[in-house]
This record gives structure tokens, sequence and C-alpha cells, in this order.
């Protein structure tokens, strides 16, 4: 189902409940709520990207861990990521383009993301705890040595 370039501000209610792929992109969305897509159990491809999130709740992607395979939420507004949004969800994942706060939380959070290989190069620190870290401006995947969770 293609919803892209649609100005649309929240998930639309009315997607059919055998909806395989949906196309979000281009929106105004600003927030993923918990079970926004519970009732979509067959979707397997997801473009979240180019839109203004910020928040992913925890559950966003509840009700998905089975069926989706690819989730892009490239070129959005994501500074950190809550893993609780994914619960159990492995899709190959676009996250690049994002303005990302690089610190423990968000350390701990990418292993458990199936990162599609441009998001090693793509996911660049804009800003970082602690700020002295080296992690600004360098693609944070790619950091060797880097520990955000060892605090001094």
């Amino acid at each position: 189902m293609r919803c892209s370039n649609l100005h649309l501000t929240e998930i639309p209610q009315d997607i059919p409940n055998d909806t395989r792929r949906l196309y979000l992109d281009y929106n105004l969305l600003t927030s993923i709520p918990a079970n926004a897509f519970h009732d979509l159990p067959l979707l397997a491809e997801l473009d979240l990207s180019h839109n203004e999130l910020a928040l992913l709740e925890p559950g966003a992607f509840r009700g998905l861990a089975v069926s989706l395979q690819f989730l892009d939420l490239s070129s959005n507004q994501l500074t950190t990521l809550d893993p609780d949004a994914f619960e159990g969800v492995r899709a190959r994942s676009n996250l690049t383009g994002n303005p990302w706060h690089c610190d423990c939380r968000l350390q701990t959070a990418f292993p458990r993301l199936d990162l599609e290989p441009v998001s090693l190069t793509g996911i660049i620190c804009q800003t970082s705890e602690p700020s002295d870290s080296g992690a600004q401006g360098v693609p944070f995947l790619l950091a060797k040595d880097l520990d955000l969770c060892v605090v001094l």
C-alpha cells in the first residue's frame, strides 16, 4: 500500500490487514506509537523514511517480529533508539541520515538490530555522551575501540 507524500501526521487506521508492503515515506510523521502496526500480521516491508520521526515508542513495532523483513527509518530526526520499540523484530534496517546522539543507550541498542550494510558508514554521531569520546562526526559503527558505556 502506497501512502507516500500525503502530508500524513499519523499512521492511517484503515490499512488493510493483509498489507505486505507499506510505504509511508515523505510524510510528516513525528512519532510511532505503541502497537501502530499490530493489525498488520503479514507486513514484510515498511518504509518510514523521509519523515520527521523523533520518537519510536516502546512497542512501536509490536506484532511484526515474525513477518517484517525490511524497515527503512532513514532520513528522519531520530537521535536515540529504545530497544523496546522493536520487541524482537530482526528486520534488515536502514537507519542512515538521522542526527544521532551517540551514547551508551544507543551503543547497546544497535547490536540488537540487523542493519543494512549502508548503515555501517551512514550512522554519524551529531553529538555524543561523553562529549569528548571522539565519536562526533565519525561513522559510529566503524569507530574502533569506542565504548560509551565506560564511566570514568
